[in-house]
Formats: structure tokens, C-alpha cells, sequence
């Protein structure tokens, strides 16, 4: 077997790919032309070509847009889509309850759930006990309290035996925790399914309470793109003729959905944890969602800035809806840490999926 670290031609460090020739004076240049070509023109003469007639995106909402970012600006640009979408969580449900005959009537369930309310941040306790009735399902139940506080949000027990909550509303966003699933036996029920487990020490009745822990695979977000994108852009900077090349860039980060951090329990010990990326958001950071403030800090930190030149293009492809599979170009920040402005031209693109 070939030992690839002892490799005396290199190649894992440096590609064996030879540069063409006639391109190292300084009248070469990285340029466009016409017929709808990119490649290498020395004086009049084209050295080297790419065909890009064959490059056609249809299309169906594009901006052009200018921006000039002053020396330590940070601007941050979404995109032109969200890909606004059902948000719905599922708890997977005991299998003993859900194969007990008759079980939809004789269980309740409590759960918080945070979502915006006239502008503010709130959560609500449901408790579907309040309505308990052995003849309605525990389901209904949980709807009538929805319903009652004005959250667009409905329930069920799915086909794979989940309990699930999903938005009425497209694009309304919402997180619920803390979900716990309690049986009504037959000590307060006596037509309940479910038999009534008695401490042997005390004689008395054993509360049957669960808690349920979410299936995250089965987690669709309010939006495919809760901070923005694209099918695809091109964009051009511009620098002040009297600086030096190697100084004419700026940075740019591609914002992900969400982020493993680690953060430093109660106990002293280093935590993972997964953090949806809220770049919206320039206060604090939680358990569960870093602010964009927060973010700029991590990437800066851990050096996971890119530097963009003078010319980027991208395009992406469109998304598989039915696998809820993300292909487009994700939003990114714009930052400046020169003493010079920038100007930044863009043209942004998109098509419905």
C-alpha cells in the first residue's frame, strides 16, 4: 500500500497541475469578452478560453443593488427568499399508550410553546387536562387551548405515532418544549383502558406521567432559509485607485442554519450544543439560538472569514421541496476592516420553489 505522507512527488500537498504557458508577464488578464467567454488575454491575443454559452438559469425575481461599505461597516445581505414553510415538531409517543385500545381519550398532555406576540417574545403553557372529557381525544384537547389563546397551531397523532404540532400558517414560528404525557386510569376513569398502578407502600395510586422527547429529524422549520438566500448572484467591488492590490479585498461569511458550539456548563466542563443562527437578533445568545451579534464574534475568533476580491459569482441549484432537501446559496455578511471605503455591486437571483 502507498504510503501517501511519504510521497516523494508531494502530490497531497501540492496537485500535480501545471500552469499554462505564455501567462506569466504582467499583460495577461483575467478577463470577460465577447460571445460569451471568460479567459486569458495577452495583448490582443486570446490564450485560453471558457465556453460559458451553455450557462442559462431560468429565473423568476432578481435585484441589483449597490452598497458602499465605509471603512469597519458590516452589512449583512439575505437574499430575495426565505422558503416559507409549515413549522412542525414531533414527539414520539410511548408505544405502550398508542397500542392500547381506546387511548386517544384517556390521556392529556402538557407542553410550553414560545413564539411573537404583538411584536414580543412570549411562552404559554398548554395543558390539555383543563378540557378533559373521556369522550373527546386528547388531540382536540390540546386544539381547544391552542384555539382559545389565539396560536395557530394544531396537533395530532401521525401515522408513525408522533405526537405533532404544525403550524396553520405558513411561515408562523413557534418552539415547544417541555412536553409530558399523562394516562387517566381507571382510579379517576373508571372506563379508562388503562389500569391504575398502586405503591406497594403506600397504597396509593402511581401518577403516570411521561415526558417526551422530540424526533429532530422530523423538524421542519417555519423556513427552509430562516436567514435568507438565493439561486445564485454575481457581485463586483470596487477599491480606490491609490492602494495597493494585495490590500484591495474584503470579507465575506456565508451564514449556516445553525452551529455547533461548545459552552461551558454549570460544572466547568465544555458542552456541545446545536445553536440555530438568528442573524436578526444583536442581543444575547441562549441554550438554543445564537444572535447575530454573536456569530460575528465566533467567526472572527475562530478566523472563519473568506476574502472577496474584486469579482464573485455563484449559482446554486433549486431545492428538492419534497425532501425538504436546501440547495440555494445561503445570505451572507459584507465586512470592511479597512480605512477606505468599498463600493460593492450585486445582482441577486431566484426562482420560486
Amino acid at each position: 500500500m502507498t504510503d501517501l505522507f511519504n510521497n516523494p512527488s508531494n502530490n497531497y500537498v501540492t496537485p500535480d497541475l501545471k500552469p499554462c504557458s505564455n501567462a506569466s508577464d504582467l499583460n495577461s488578464t483575467f478577463e470577460f469578452f465577447n460571445n460569451k467567454k471568460v479567459g486569458v488575454i495577452n495583448g490582443s491575443t486570446i490564450l485560453t478560453s471558457l465556453d460559458l454559452s451553455n450557462i442559462k438559469v431560468f429565473i423568476t425575481e432578481f435585484k441589483q443593488d449597490r452598497k458602499l461599505l465605509n471603512p469597519a461597516e458590516v452589512i449583512y445581505v439575505p437574499g430575495l427568499t426565505k422558503g416559507i414553510q409549515s413549522r412542525s415538531q414531533s414527539f414520539p409517543v410511548p408505544y405502550f399508550i398508542t397500542s392500547t385500545i381506546g387511548y386517544e381519550n384517556f390521556i392529556t398532555t402538557k407542553f410550553d410553546i414560545s413564539y411573537n406576540k404583538k411584536f414580543k417574545y412570549v411562552t404559554d403553557n398548554i395543558d390539555s387536562s383543563l378540557n378533559y372529557v373521556d369522550t373527546v381525544k386528547m388531540t382536540d384537547q390540546v386544539d381547544m387551548v391552542l384555539n382559545g389563546k389565539s396560536i395557530p397551531v394544531y396537533s395530532e397523532i401521525d401515522s408513525s405515532l408522533n405526537f405533532r404540532l404544525y403550524g396553520s400558517q405558513s411561515g408562523f414560528d413557534f418552539y415547544v418544549n417541555n412536553v409530558t404525557m399523562t394516562i387517566i386510569d381507571a382510579s379517576t376513569d373508571s372506563t379508562s383502558p388503562f389500569i391504575t398502578l398502586i405503591d406497594s407502600f403506600t397504597g396509593l395510586s402511581i401518577p403516570q406521567v411521561y415526558t417526551l422527547s422530540e424526533d429532530l429529524s422530523l423538524e421542519f422549520e417555519y423556513a427552509r432559509y430562516p436567514n435568507g438566500a438565493e439561486l445564485g448572484y454575481v457581485m463586483v467591488g470596487t477599491y480606490p485607485d491609490e492602494y495597493i492590490e494585495s490590500d484591495k479585498w474584503i470579507y465575506i461569511n456565508h451564514v449556516p442554519d445553525s452551529l455547533n458550539v461548545f459552552d461551558i456548563s454549570t460544572g466547568g466542563l465544555y458542552e456541545k450544543k446545536l445553536k440555530t443562527i438568528n442573524v436578526g437578533s444583536s442581543g444575547p445568545s441562549d441554550d438554543n439560538v445564537m444572535s447575530g451579534g454573536d456569530y460575528l464574534n465566533y467567526i472572527t475568533e475562530n478566523n472563519l472569514w473568506d476574502k472577496f476580491g474584486v469579482f464573485k459569482s455563484w449559482l446554486g441549484c433549486v431545492d428538492n421541496v419534497e425532501t425538504n432537501e436546501k440547495n440555494l446559496v445561503r445570505g451572507f455578511y459584507l465586512y470592511n476592516p479597512h480605512d477606505f471605503p468599498v463600493l460593492v455591486e450585486m445582482l441577486l437571483i431566484n426562482i420560486d420553489a
